[in-house]
């Protein structure tokens, strides 16, 4: 049984360095926390370098004139340009065609509905371009000089980063016309603010004309962030894998700290055992390559780079969004509402129904992977590897409200107990059982599915950039450094 003060504090710590963006500061910290653990551990730790090409904000604001010059609490989306503009507001519905009819945007700043979540994850694991971007395209296409959105599923006014990833060297899985047909860098300022504050600006342009002012100041370079492996040798040849992404998206506690402090814990938890009693060995796997790059290039690189440990692999569980942010009561506890269980292999399946009744869970939904398969799940299952996860799915992810407060700590030691057992079960079972229900071949759907190289951009001189400003409730404060990891 893990202990939820433990899973919990672990969770405390890594939240000292958000938000951890690829190729920044606080990324490199909560790094350095994440190989200090597992090496004082005596765990074997192996970091592998993922080059990219990303933009990295410097300032930015979004400000509209009143009475007096308001300034509405806004963050960049993924990889936007940089500009000053101050010019006209049109509001354009959901940024279709139909919305622009009658309607002249040429140098002025478009305000767009950019929808829910899943009206932009669907289209983006089904390979299209996804809603966001093909407004971008629309705005681009008319001559917009910038662009503002909001997201119609936050909560309250919060802020919302859209998870589809960008490709290592630039460039979205789908290009459209508002990115540049060479280097695929994006050529159109994008901010996005809360859905209340976009609602109250809606309806003042009603019949008006209002200014506004959008100022991103931006620079974009190659960059390198980490993949970590930890491993903890067994007494057999058998290989099962722990994955989970550790940056996050402002403070980030469904997405992705929980997972983090989860395989932590569960890392922990296998390290005082001794060898002899582990019967295959455990290989943990941090990704740093999830909302601002590539959400699956780190285990591409780890299945091109390790071509012995994927043939002695049997199985591979994913530790993504792991649980719920606030605690749940009554049947909520056991029903988790947005809870999606990946899977087609019938011997995981068995087992994960046998551990979610051990820790009173019951998913919601039970879709296969290998349909609909999710970030660095992908290659494995792609390369036929029994791979499982059990995902939440919150209005709050990869939104500012998204923090560790809300977190139960019982309920996270329970989800992070679900993939202890797994382990356990998995670690008595013969290997070839769960592999006699895998065939190597390509998951139809999911961003698992999006990219299928590994080529990066070069990266010869690397230095780390200053960390965001952490977003918090729609509210810009410090961003708190520390080590508070020493033990």
């Amino acid at each position: 049984m893990l202990s939820p003060e433990r899973i919990y504090s672990l969770g405390r710590d890594l939240t000292a360095f958000a938000p951890r963006i690829p190729g920044t500061a606080s990324m490199e910290g909560a790094a350095a926390y994440i190989k200090d653990f597992m090496e004082r551990r005596g765990m074997e730790v192996r970091a592998e370098p993922v080059a990219f090409t990303g933009v990295f904000f410097r300032s930015w604001s979004f400000s509209v004139p009143g009475a007096e010059v308001t300034q509405i609490a806004s963050y960049p989306q993924n990889n936007s340009a940089s500009g000053d503009i101050e010019a006209e507001i049109i509001y354009v519905g959901r940024g279709r065609d139909r919305d622009y009819l009658d309607r002249d945007v040429k140098s002025k700043i478009v305000l767009v509905d950019w929808g829910s979540m899943l009206d932009n994850e669907i289209p983006c694991g089904l390979g299209k371009r996804y809603p966001l971007l093909a407004a971008c395209d629309r705005a681009f296409e008319r001559g917009a000089a910038a662009m503002v959105g909001f997201f119609s599923d936050t909560p309250g006014n919060a802020l919302k980063l859209l998870e589809p990833g960008i490709r290592p060297g630039g460039g979205s899985n789908v290009s459209g016309s508002s990115e540049h047909r060479e280097d695929r860098r994006f050529l159109l300022p994008v901010l996005g603010i809360g859905r209340e504050d976009a609602c109250a600006l809606i309806a003042r342009l009603s019949g008006k004309k209002v200014m506004g002012r959008v100022h991103i100041d931006a620079i974009r370079k190659a960059s390198r962030t980490e993949t970590i492996t930890g491993i903890l040798p067994g007494a057999g040849r058998d290989v099962i894998v722990v994955g989970s992404h550790y940056c996050t998206a402002f403070e980030g506690a469904v997405c992705d700290t929980c997972g983090v402090a989860g395989a932590l814990a569960i890392a922990e938890h296998f390290s005082s055992i001794p060898m002899e009693k582990r019967p295959k060995d455990l290989y943990f796997i941090f990704s740093g390559s999830h909302v601002w790059i590539n959400c699956n290039i780190a285990t591409r690189l780890f299945i091109r780079n390790n071509p012995d440990v994927m043939r002695k692999m049997v199985a591979m569980l994913w530790m993504d969004h792991i649980t719920a942010p606030a605690r749940r009561i009554g049947w909520r506890r056991v029903f988790r509402p947005g809870t999606v269980l990946l899977s087609m292999n019938p011997v995981m399946c068995l087992f994960a129904v046998l551990s979610l009744m051990k820790n009173r869970k019951v998913p919601r939904l039970l879709p296969f992977s290998r349909l609909w398969t999710l970030c660095e799940m992908g290659p494995f299952d792609c390369s036929g590897v029994p791979c499982l996860g059990l995902q939440v799915s919150d209005p709050v992810m990869l939104t500012t409200e998204d923090t560790w407060d809300r977190i139960d700590a019982e309920e996270l030691a329970a989800d992070a107990g679900f993939y202890l057992d797994m382990i356990r079960l998995l670690q008595k079972t013969p290997g070839w059982l769960t592999g006699l229900f895998e065939l190597p071949g390509r998951s139809l759907f999911g961003c698992g599915t999006l990219f299928s190289d590994t080529a990066m951009p070069r990266c010869a001189d690397y230095s780390p950039e200053p960390a965001s400003p952490l977003y918090r409730g729609g509210e810009r404060g410090p961003v708190r450094h520390g080590a508070p990891w020493k033990e």
